[in-house]
């Protein structure tokens, strides 16, 4: 998710077996949380985000990953959905 120099990443990592939140401002990159999961390679999975208000929560494989606040987002009129190089835009 993005906004005016400012991007929200959530991803799941099968080298490191976590779902991550990573909050970028102009350029900086930030971890916010991050929670162990098992993120096995060669295999598909479901990661799901989802929004309301300030709020969101991230779950993994149907399994509840992360939940997290951030003002910075609230009013945000885009996002990005990047997978493995192909991105999906929503307004």
């Amino acid at each position: 998710m993005q906004g005016r120099g400012q991007l929200l990443r959530c991803p799941a990592n099968a080298l490191e077996d976590n779902v991550t939140i990573y909050h970028t401002i102009m350029g900086k990159r930030t971890e916010k949380k991050r929670v162990e999961m098992n993120v096995r390679s060669g295999q598909w999975h479901t990661l799901r985000v989802d929004f309301h208000g300030s709020h969101f929560s991230v779950t993994f494989d149907g399994k509840k990953a992360l939940e997290w606040e951030d003002e910075t987002f609230k009013d945000a009129a885009k996002w990005e959905c990047d997978q493995g190089g192909q991105r999906d835009a929503v307004r």
